[in-house]
């Protein structure tokens, strides 16, 4: 009798241990976003924001919670989104050499994220998906995605799928041709980019 209840005891931890393997963190997070409405009012799966940041002050540091909040506060972008005060660790994800920093918002709460690495096939001139993501939610919440060592390509794919089962597939990157997140998808949605490039231009000015 008590080595069946053991073996009870040790089947119901194994489950449990199973069931929690893959869950995101962040989707017990219940985060206010005003932003949201102005999704649905543009009629937007997702929107963006840029971080621009002094380089030099964070380049060469390792991409830890420090590393993000100091950013965070030096572009005034705890103000503006008050949710990232708080944001769990799991929302703060980076490819390997990513050096671009975007905040990523889906507009439905219940949509499901998956974030993929592109990399370079054997040509070296296009790129393939990762099978896996390595970033996935199933609350759309906001996150935070560092991605991107150069312009030549984005080496990050966000697909999102809505609570009807719309999808949205999207590599976030910066437009050569105006220093502005590219914000169209190559299928004609639009990316809401909530990022303020006047102030971004006072900066480089500075």
């Amino acid at each position: 009798m008590r080595k069946k209840l053991l073996s009870v005891l040790l089947a119901f931890c194994l489950v449990a241990a199973m069931s929690a393997c893959g869950k995101n963190d962040g989707d017990h997070w219940n985060p206010e976003v005003p932003e949201r409405e102005v999704l649905q009012e543009e009629d937007c799966m997702c929107g963006v924001y840029y971080f621009n940041y002094p380089y030099e002050e964070f380049s060469g540091r390792e991409k830890n919670r420090a590393y993000y909040d100091g950013i965070f506060k030096s572009t005034g972008s705890l103000e503006r989104f008050p949710f990232l005060k708080k944001i769990p660790d799991s929302n703060i994800v980076a490819t390997p050499m990513g050096t671009e920093i975007y905040l990523i918002i889906p507009a439905d709460p219940q949509a499901r994220v998956d974030v993929y690495l592109m990399e370079l096939d054997e040509t070296m001139f296009t790129t393939q998906r990762a099978e896996k993501p390595f970033y996935s939610s199933t609350e759309g919440n906001p996150f935070v995605l560092q991605c991107n060592y150069g312009d030549l390509f984005s080496d990050a794919q966000i697909v999102i799928t809505d609570s009807e089962e719309n999808e949205l597939v999207w590599s976030p990157s910066i437009s050569l041709r105006d220093g502005r997140v590219f914000n169209r998808t190559d299928d004609g949605a639009t990316i809401y980019d909530f990022t303020d490039y006047e102030e971004i231009y006072e900066m480089m000015d500075d």
